[in-house]
């Protein structure tokens, strides 16, 4: 489910309980409109890029991993740059088509753009120094490994403390607004009263981009990874 689908029902949600809260059109449209706008361009770029990167790391674990276990097997640069690429993505096929013409090691020295993390900085170098005094690749490459699935292995811990996180969010924010809509109807009387009332009219509006603020706080939350070498701006 996308950012936008996620944006749609969260509008939904949000606006529904506006209207029960306030019987206001006005208040309404302005908690639904700033909900979809907020996920359809803030969330939706917070959450492309968290994809992008961590997409990006863990094609670069299986390009490396990959890459040493075929050169160690064919010897070959070539036969293992060609191996590697037939499980890529579209974008490094993309970009792999766009530098045919060059040299295998300058293939290798140009990814760098595509794979900017440190670890592929420290492959490169550790592939030019086994192309100059030769060895076991697999042995030379036993520490580069060992960072990268300690990076993999750290990735999938955030994963998991972001999904408990988010669990914790929506419940919390799910029994406020249920509490809400129970004391429409439960002080039915008292609300005939408010509902007339501009701060509270008010009031209810900044609820709701309250509850955008902390949406926004978390998925900062989530998305920040930090993999060496890697920035937001890329």
């Amino acid at each position: 489910m996308n950012s936008f689908v996620i944006g749609l029902v969260c509008s939904l949600i949000f606006g529904t309980v506006a209207y029960i809260s306030t019987s206001n059109f006005i208040v309404t449209g302005v908690v639904a409109f700033m909900t979809i706008i907020y996920f359809a361009f803030f969330a939706n770029k917070i959450l492309s890029e968290y994809k992008k990167k961590i997409d990006r790391f863990h094609e670069c674990y299986y390009f490396i991993n990959n890459f040493v276990v075929t050169l160690s097997i064919k010897g070959s640069i070539r036969a293992s740059l060609e191996s590697v690429s037939n499980y890529c993505g579209q974008d490094y096929a993309k970009l792999i088509e766009g530098i045919k013409d060059l040299q295998d090691n300058d293939k290798i020295r140009y990814l760098q753009k595509y794979f900017k993390f440190h670890t592929y900085t420290l492959f490169v170098d550790l592939l030019s120094l086994y192309m100059e005094e030769g060895g076991d690749i697999i042995k030379m490459s036993n520490y580069l490994i060992n960072q990268l699935r300690m990076t993999e292995e750290y990735i999938i811990k955030c994963n998991q403390m972001s999904k408990r996180k988010a669990f914790e969010f929506i419940t919390l924010w799910t029994f406020s607004l249920v509490i809400l809509v129970v004391l429409r109807f439960a002080l039915s009387q008292f609300y005939k009263y408010l509902i007339k009332q501009l701060f509270y009219q008010i009031g209810i509006g900044v609820i709701f981009a309250f509850l955008l603020v902390t949406v926004h706080m978390l998925l900062l939350k989530i998305s920040n990874v930090e993999i060496r070498g890697w920035n937001n701006e890329q």
